[in-house]
């Protein structure tokens, strides 16, 4: 799931959104990204890490959790979890297909998320210190496009365009979230992912809608970003249409079970 990228399996092209059986001694090969930025690789039963601070994610920057702290090189072996026996039906169907493909009515509909980084704007609410920029930087800030830097990971996107000008009170730290876009002296913006600090000092001039979260993540360096002003009724109205879409895709694969 994830970004749409060239996937394949023993010389086979390997479809997105629904189970595939992989047979012992087979080789998945994940290649170039077509679209977004991350591909989720999920595997029946998860992959055994430790469990640090709640999660099983790894931290690069500081190179705790997951496997061994750092990112996967040649050699590594991860360990699959327990293979409950919960689809029998889905498991038959699949290891008689020639190519270990499910067949339709075990496919999701691909989870797009109304549209990928490129086709609309980001919503963005006003932040606290967003009346530091005036109108003429308040104007900038709604009609720019802005150039995701390489210089970005699952911290931050740090972003470059026109610079945006602002005046501001000299102020402590403060506690930051998931799509806070803060502004530096630079005036060049840095939007916070999920690996993002607990407090920052810089200037927050708008924060993300929630229901955004899944677009951020699939941005990379090179991609373009234009900000839409948005209202909270509305960042809600959007977050409760998507939980929506979420739990009838719950309940259609509840259903899928129970029938397997």
């Amino acid at each position: 799931t994830g970004a749409l990228a060239e996937v394949s399996c023993e010389a086979l092209s390997v479809p997105f959104w629904r189970p595939v059986w992989i047979r012992r001694g087979s080789v998945l090969q994940m290649g170039q990204v077509i679209e977004g930025a991350r591909v989720y690789l999920c595997v029946q039963g998860g992959i055994v890490t430790p469990t640090v601070m709640g999660g099983q994610g790894t931290d690069l920057r500081n190179r705790f959790g997951g496997h061994a702290g750092r990112a996967l090189k040649a050699g590594d072996t991860l360990v699959v979890g327990p293979q409950p026996n919960r689809y029998p039906r889905l498991h038959a169907g699949l290891q008689c297909s020639p190519a270990g493909f499910a067949s339709p009515p075990w496919q999701v509909s691909m989870w797009r998320d109304s549209g990928m980084p490129a086709d609309r704007p980001l919503r963005l609410l006003a932040g606290p210190q967003q009346s530091g920029l005036g109108r003429q930087g308040l104007e900038s800030l709604h009609s720019a496009q802005f150039l995701v830097l390489p210089q970005s990971d699952r911290q931050a996107l740090r972003l470059q365009g026109v610079a945006l000008k602002a005046r501001y009170d000299r102020q402590p730290s403060a506690g930051v979230c998931f799509g806070v876009l803060q502004l530096p002296p630079d005036g060049h913006p840095i939007l916070l992912l999920g690996d993002h600090q607990t407090t920052g000092g810089y200037p927050v001039i708008g924060v993300t809608a929630s229901v955004e979260r899944t677009r951020l993540a699939q941005l990379k360096p090179g991609d373009s970003v234009r900000f839409v002003p948005c209202g909270q009724d509305e960042a809600h109205r959007l977050l409760q249409e998507r939980e929506r879409r979420l739990m009838t895709i719950r309940r259609e694969l509840a259903q899928r079970a129970e029938c397997g």
